[in-house]
């Protein structure tokens, strides 16, 4: 069960969000399970999905270091500051 406090700051971050849905024309959903879900909130909005992966699940599977020796030309950056991106375009 949620502390007060915490049920209360889930109220607001739902008011907020609630208030982006209804002042926007379209709403992009990274999973069809949230956008069924802002469906249901926000009937009267058109909700799109657009995952953040493309993938098959099939294509899903463990690979150990060997697999990656050969490849190359490719960097995954997570999050990370401005600063750090700029960094890494200069001098990567």
């Amino acid at each position: 069960m949620l502390s007060p406090d915490k049920l209360a700051d889930a109220n607001r971050m739902k008011e907020a969000e609630l208030s982006v849905f209804s002042s926007v024309d379209k709403i992009i959903s990274p999973s069809a399970e949230e956008a069924e879900v802002i469906r249901r909130l926000v009937p009267d909005k058109p909700v799109f999905v657009l995952p953040p992966y493309y993938y098959e699940a099939h294509e899903i599977c463990r690979r150990d270091a060997a697999h990656f020796e050969g490849l190359t030309d490719i960097v995954f950056c997570r999050g990370g500051s401005l600063t750090l991106r700029t960094w890494m375009q200069r001098y990567i």
